[in-house]
């Protein structure tokens, strides 16, 4: 295989490319090998234990192998049984459906759905319906949650996972890049990163916030100077105000830290917001 070919593991995900994914699995890359691994597992593909078993055994890369491992212990496990359980054509149908419907609580329902079954077929619907400018912000974040679970996220998402990166140089650029697209959709992640443990990541959610400058974000900013304010006097903190914003408690295991790539400009070149948020600071004031 080409050391210059670099197969593109989420689109033969979302094509379900089984054979190209196994093929990748052979990439010279380990970063390629491992993602490859794990979309097989994300698909699972019952088919590819095999390709996966003679992958483990000629593995040398440690981080590879785990993933490789994982993928088979999931992939090898029976799934249960459940008469009532609907056909999974009519379940992924009506998540669609759901997803289509342009109501906020079906939305949220029908992402995360999605993302407990793995709904696959769903994920070219899922980045519809978060790309839509119609689609209501909190569902727009509860389907980059979903996309990010089934590790099928485009670049802009990508950033989303990227805030919860263990590194907090990646957590500080992702929330200065998420300011830079204006993404309205990222104003509740990015409160919650200002109770971030690095300073320099507070501050680059606090001036992504200023950008954003939707409702939701001047009212986390005005919290945040309400809070500066009251401990620069003493004061204790106001009855109602909790001591940090948490993350929600359900986490993949895996995503947010694995090693990721998302502020390459040419590939951030690549998403529309951030093209249209650069034609609009060149026109004239």
């Amino acid at each position: 295989m080409s050391e210059q070919y670099k197969p593109d593991i989420w689109r033969l995900q979302v094509q379900w490319n089984v054979r190209g994914l196994v093929k990748a699995l052979k990439h010279p890359s380990a970063g390629i090998r491992r993602r490859a691994a794990q979309s097989l597992q994300t698909l699972g593909a019952t088919g590819a234990i095999g390709a996966l078993q003679s992958a483990l055994e000629a593995e040398r890369d440690a981080a590879v192998r785990e993933h490789i491992e994982a993928a088979l212990r999931d992939l090898r496990q029976p799934a249960p049984a459940s008469p009532s359980t609907p056909s999974p054509d009519a379940q992924i149908e009506a998540i669609i459906a759901d997803l289509r419907s342009g109501d906020q609580a079906r939305i949220i329902a029908a992402a995360r759905q999605a993302a407990d079954i793995r709904a696959m077929p769903a994920v070219e619907t899922l980045v519809v319906v978060f790309n839509r400018s119609q689609t209501p912000l909190k569902a727009r974040l509860a389907v980059a949650e979903s996309l990010l679970t089934m590790a099928s996220a485009p670049v802009e998402i990508s950033l989303l996972g990227a805030l919860r990166n263990p590194r907090w140089q990646i957590r500080y650029k992702s929330a200065a890049v998420l300011g830079q697209l204006r993404a309205e959709w990222a104003v509740e992640p990015l409160l919650r990163c200002l109770s971030d443990s690095q300073r320099v990541v507070r501050r680059a959610a606090y001036q992504a916030l200023l950008k954003i400058n939707t409702p939701q974000a001047q009212r986390g900013i005005e919290t945040v100077r309400q809070r500066a304010t009251r401990r620069k006097r003493g004061e204790a903190p106001a009855p109602d105000e909790p001591d940090e914003i948490k993350w929600p408690e359900h986490e993949h295991r895996t995503i947010h830290t694995a090693p990721t790539q998302p502020l390459d400009p040419a590939t951030l070149g690549k998403s529309p917001h951030y093209r249209q948020n650069q034609e609009d600071k060149s026109k004239p004031q």
